[in-house]
């Protein structure tokens, strides 16, 4: 019925099968044609000579060894690629959220530069509070700076050290 020895044959082969040669060898004319052919696609065949650029050769054997250091540094087995991708994917989700915190500073630093234009010395609407904790919920409001100057000076330092540590994560998760 179903032979399990079956495999695609051309009508060459298939003479070759039945003279008693083993299944999945070719043929010697077969062999032979094919050999045939390989020599006359050589002989047939211009051989291109290349001058290459030292240059040109320098920067690309650089670039292959930065390629070898990155495979080597990559996770070998499943479980260290399975924790390398899942601390990318925590970095990834830290960057987002510094993102959004971001925005959210400058959206509100602006506003309280605008709000600095109209009186230098006191706020209406932004206030920084300085508390000490009183126990499991409770604060106790210690001082608290209403002058837009000192909230802004204080807002763009705090801008600028999230913006150092976004391209902190951003360079660990490229590397």
């Amino acid at each position: 019925m179903f032979n399990s020895n079956f495999t695609a044959m051309s009508k060459k082969t298939k003479p070759a099968q039945a003279m008693g040669a083993p299944s999945g060898e070719l043929p010697e004319e077969t062999k032979s044609a094919i050999e045939a052919a390989a020599e006359q696609a050589e002989t047939e065949t211009p051989i291109r000579t290349m001058q290459a650029d030292p240059a040109e050769v320098r920067e690309l054997r650089r670039e292959v060894e930065q390629l070898r250091a990155q495979v080597a540094k990559a996770p070998q087995s499943l479980d260290e690629q399975i924790n390398y991708f899942q601390r990318k994917q925590q970095l990834v989700s830290r960057l987002n959220s510094l993102n959004s915190s971001i925005l959210t500073l400058e959206k509100h630093g602006e506003e309280v530069r605008k709000e600095a234009e109209e009186d230098v010395f006191s706020s209406e609407v932004y206030a920084l509070r300085l508390s000490s904790k009183k126990g499991y919920s409770s604060e106790e409001e210690v001082f608290k700076f209403r002058n837009p100057t000192v909230i802004t000076e204080l807002l763009n330092f705090v801008l600028s050290r999230m913006i150092e540590k976004r391209e902190a994560i951003e360079n660990e998760i490229i590397s």
